[in-house]
């Protein structure tokens, strides 16, 4: 495996090359990406799955210790502080550049954390699987994508219905 390793230190230019491996990766499999004009959202591109459109917010995330930390919470000038909420996205993808690889992760599962999502590289080292994440539960695109638009069908498919009876005299 080739190593990439690039002297950006901007957090512009580190989320304008995760934004275009993503690009990349969803236009491999065929998708339509719809993006946004400025940086003023919280999604930052649309994907199209299956009639669905599917909002993903883009982070970058470095490699440390044999594990990368996908940050829930972002901040800006003037004391701006947001959290990301499960209904803001449905996914994050994470530019991991360390490896030049792009990993899908559904926001449901990430925003059960508050602050940070950790991905591992590498076993831990105690060998703990309870609440770990490794690197491969994540590369699949089109299965994260086909899960999370089955999770939408499901709660579309719940129908309310009522029995009338009608006495005919």
């Amino acid at each position: 495996m080739c190593i990439i390793h690039y002297m950006i230190t901007h957090s512009k230019q580190k989320g304008n090359l995760g934004f275009s491996a993503t690009l990349k990766e969803i236009h491999k499999l065929g998708y339509n990406v719809f993006t946004e004009i400025g940086d003023y959202s919280k999604i930052d591109m649309i994907v199209e799955y299956n009639s669905k459109l599917i909002k993903v917010q883009v982070k970058y995330a470095k490699e440390n210790n044999g594990i990368a930390t996908l940050p829930l919470r972002k901040s800006g000038p003037n004391g701006y502080r947001y959290t990301y909420k499960v209904n803001d996205i449905d996914i994050f993808s994470v530019y991991l550049p360390d490896q030049d690889k792009v990993i899908f992760i559904p926001a449901k599962l990430a925003c059960e954390n508050k602050s940070s999502f950790i991905i591992r590289y590498k076993e831990s080292k105690n060998l703990q699987k309870s609440k770990v994440h490794h690197i491969n539960e994540f590369s699949d695109l089109d299965r994260i994508l086909r899960d999370f638009t089955l999770d939408i069908c499901n709660d579309d498919d719940k129908v309310q219905t009522t029995t009338e009876t009608v006495s005919e005299s």
